[in-house]
């Protein structure tokens, strides 16, 4: 099974779940597809739509108010019990990546409605030029 097999089975399970089990009081359910960060605390949230799919309104919502909620965060510390020690919080947004249909591969992709190349979505993705990482120096 592959991890995006494992995951939408897992997400509409929670999803069909929730609506059968809590009370009608207007729930909205939305995954997550991507939280990527740096260890030194770079951060953005990104959604995932292949074959030129937009946001339902409720997902728009959603992400809005985890961006509200970072960017409040944003410059901030918190305090890391896993690291033991304090982060640093460079909040870079929420974004969506759409594919024209599944892939680089098959067809054009576009980052928040303007077309991009692998190469610069990798770029974006890894912070580069954005954060500088301080691995060795952060956990010596």
């Amino acid at each position: 099974m592959k991890y995006s097999d494992f995951a939408n089975k897992n997400s509409t399970y929670m999803k069909t779940w929730t609506m059968k089990n809590l009370p009608n009081l207007d729930y909205w359910i939305t995954d997550i597809d991507l939280f990527i960060r740096s260890i030194n605390g770079c951060c953005m949230f990104i959604e995932i739509k292949s074959r030129n799919a937009k946001m339902p309104t409720h997902q728009k919502i959603g992400y809005e108010f985890l961006d509200h909620m970072a960017t409040c965060a944003n410059n901030g510390y918190f305090y890391s019990p896993t690291l033991n020690r304090d982060i640093q919080i460079s909040y870079f947004g929420k974004h969506v990546l759409t594919f024209e249909n599944t892939s680089f591969a098959n067809g054009k992709a576009y980052w928040n409605g303007k077309v991009i190349t692998e190469r610069e979505l990798i770029d974006i993705l890894s912070f580069k030029a954005d954060c500088v990482e301080c691995f060795r120096s952060c956990t010596n």
